[in-house]
């Protein structure tokens, strides 16, 4: 990793930093009883899974942060990443889940976006504090003055997925399970058009061009990529809204109001 900090002001500093990692020999599960031409090669048992440790996995994001400390009664703390996780399996543990390696025959097949990538993400975090109104008559004040205003305002990129294979033919590796299944085969010549348009869209036409996929052919494990496309983006506001009011010394009375999701994206 390498960072570089700059002082805007007193109060106001920025960051931008690269952060980058590799890992080797993470843990993955093959089905040492994988169906070949839809034999296996113990018919009497389903699955055996193995564990192995040789997995990758690699990670590199552009970091970028503000932050103003209290300062005529804001203070703001800002931070964005864009990065890309990539790995052979985003889990190793093989008593949950569906951890084990959909192609146990190519482990190429199973490379791809992480199931924790999250391209894009941005959190911002502020504190208002408005004005005490000392020079008013004590209603004014009391009323109006020294209110306090905060809220974390979260935006990213969606969950990454793939697009499984369906119909008769969705089991073609005959792993017996549904949930692990086949990816689809990709359709040349057919662009993705992921979250085209808006909400209203997606009802019509589908979030994303469902021209592009076929199912997998039989005997094979599909050739899409793993977790080509991201869901919708999110949007979040918490936010709080309080003032506090000296009833006499050493006793106060606070109002607070507080929302999760407070504009119900």
């Amino acid at each position: 990793n390498a960072s570089v900090e700059q002082q805007l002001t007193s109060t106001m500093m920025f960051r931008l930093a690269y952060v980058g990692s590799e890992s080797y020999h993470q843990s993955y599960a093959i089905d040492q009883n994988a169906a070949t031409n839809n034999v296996r090669p113990y018919a009497r048992f389903s699955q055996i899974l193995t564990d192995y440790s040789g997995g990758t996995a690699s990670y590199n994001a552009l970091q970028a942060s503000f932050e103003r400390h209290m300062s005529h009664g804001l203070q703001v703390q800002s931070s964005f990443t864009w990065s890309k996780a990539i790995d052979i399996a985003s889990s190793s543990n093989v008593s949950f889940g569906s951890p084990y390696l959909g192609d146990p025959f190519n482990l190429k097949w199973n490379r791809g976006n992480s199931s924790m990538s999250v391209p894009w993400n941005s959190v911002t975090n502020f504190i208002y504090q408005a004005p005490s109104l000392r020079g008013e008559n004590r209603l004014v004040r009391e009323v109006f003055g020294g209110w306090e205003l905060s809220s974390i305002l979260t935006f990213q990129t969606g969950n990454p997925f793939s697009i499984g294979s369906a119909g008769a033919n969705w089991d073609n590796n005959n792993s017996g399970s549904l949930q692990k299944g086949d990816r689809a085969d990709r359709v040349v010549g057919q662009p993705l058009n992921v979250g085209k348009g808006g909400h209203k869209d997606w009802v019509k036409t589908g979030y994303f061009n469902q021209a592009a996929f076929n199912n997998a052919a039989m005997g094979t494990f599909g050739t899409s990529g793993k977790n080509i496309m991201f869901g919708p983006r999110e949007f979040g506001t918490d936010a709080a809204v309080m003032k506090t009011w000296t009833l006499v010394e050493g006793t106060r009375l606070q109002f607070r109001w507080e929302a999760f999701n407070a504009t119900n994206h």
